[in-house]
């Protein structure tokens, strides 16, 4: 199996096949893997993200 991503779910995804008996591959684009997600805040309106250095900050929509 192939997991696109070495973020938090990818690597997740990749763990849980593997204990399944899963030969898994994962592909990352970047060189390294990404570090810890960033925490969120929640209010009524909207979510707000800390980046991760060197990624895009995400949006809320």
């Amino acid at each position: 199996m192939i997991v696109v991503g070495a973020g938090p779910v990818g690597l997740t995804a990749a763990l849980l096949l593997g204990r399944r008996g899963h030969e898994v591959r994962v592909l990352e684009r970047r060189p390294e893997p990404p570090g810890c997600p960033a925490p969120c805040t929640w209010t009524a309106r909207r979510c707000g993200c800390s980046p991760t250095p060197g990624w895009p900050r995400a949006s809320p929509r």
